[in-house]
């Protein structure tokens, strides 16, 4: 199993995935059509990278103290 540092980026990485997909593709949601902004980011899809920035930061900040 991962260490918390590693689940944590691990869960920014899909999140953002996730949200850089419904901003370029979109869902269908009923008969509507949500998302799919061609692929501009949304300030979720900024957020989610940024996150992912930050957990990737504190694997590679326990990484290093580890050696």
């Amino acid at each position: 199993m991962a260490n918390p540092a590693e689940a944590q980026a691990l869960a920014c990485a899909r999140k953002l995935l996730d949200t850089v997909a419904f901003d370029s593709d979109g869902v269908t949601i009923g008969n509507q059509r949500q998302g799919g902004n061609g692929g501009l980011l949304s300030m979720d899809s900024i957020k989610a990278a940024d996150q992912l920035r930050r957990a990737l930061d504190h694997l590679d900040a326990m990484t290093e103290a580890a050696q």
